[in-house]
C-alpha cells in the first residue's frame, strides 16, 4: 500500500512497479482511472516500452478502474460474489499464463473519493479473500491527503492498514 502526495507521484512509482515486473516476465494487471492509464502508457513508451505489443501479448492488463468497480457493486458496497467472478476472472487468466502476477487496483480510492468508508474496506477484504485463491502481489495506493491528522478519513486509516501487509509513503494517521 502506497500513500502518495500527487498523482504524477502516483504514476511516476506504478511505473517503476510495472516496469520492474515487465522485466521478470511478470504478468502485470492495472486496474485504474483512465487519466492514470494514459499518464502511465505515456511514461511506459517513454522508457522503452512498446506498449502496445506488452497489451497484445498479454503481459500488461490494463481495465479502467471505474467501470470495472461498477460491474461489481450493488446497493453502494461490493459484492464480493460478484468480485469474485469479475476480478477473480482477471486474475485467473492472468495466473493461468504460469507467470508471477503483480496488480494494481486504483477502486479503493474511487470509493474514498466517494466516501464510501464501509464499501473502501469491504473491498480490501474481497482482495485478501482473492488473495487467498490466486496467487499475486497487490500494490494499492490511497492519496496521502485523505489520511492526515485533519482528515476526516483518519479513523479509517487503522482499518484500512489493517487488510495490508505493508505500508509505505508519507501518511501517520
Amino acid at each position: 500500500m502506497y500513500f502518495y502526495p500527487l498523482d504524477e507521484e502516483l504514476v511516476v512509482s506504478l511505473l517503476e512497479y510495472i516496469v520492474t515486473g515487465l522485466a521478470q516476465r511478470d504478468t502485470c494487471v492495472v486496474m485504474a482511472r483512465p487519466q492514470t492509464l494514459i499518464n502511465l502508457n505515456k511514461k511506459l513508451r517513454a522508457v522503452g516500452v512498446n506498449v502496445d505489443s506488452v497489451l497484445h501479448t498479454g503481459e500488461y492488463i490494463t481495465f479502467d478502474a471505474e467501470e470495472l468497480l461498477a460491474r461489481f457493486m450493488c446497493r453502494g458496497m461490493p459484492n464480493c460474489r460478484e468480485f469474485l467472478k469479475e476480478v477473480g476472472g482477471v486474475m485467473s487468466s492472468a495466473t493461468g499464463r504460469g507467470r508471477p502476477v503483480r496488480a494494481f487496483g486504483d477502486m479503493e480510492a474511487l470509493l474514498l473519493d466517494q466516501q464510501n468508508i464501509a464499501g473502501l474496506v469491504s473491498l480490501e477484504r474481497c482482495w485478501n479473500d482473492l488473495m487467498k485463491v490466486h496467487a499475486f502481489s497487490l500494490y494499492c495506493a490511497y492519496p496521502e491527503a485523505a489520511f492526515q491528522p485533519d482528515s476526516k478519513h483518519n479513523a479509517v486509516f487503522q482499518d484500512v492498514c489493517d487488510c495490508h501487509t505493508e505500508a509505505v509513503g508519507g501518511a501517520t494517521g
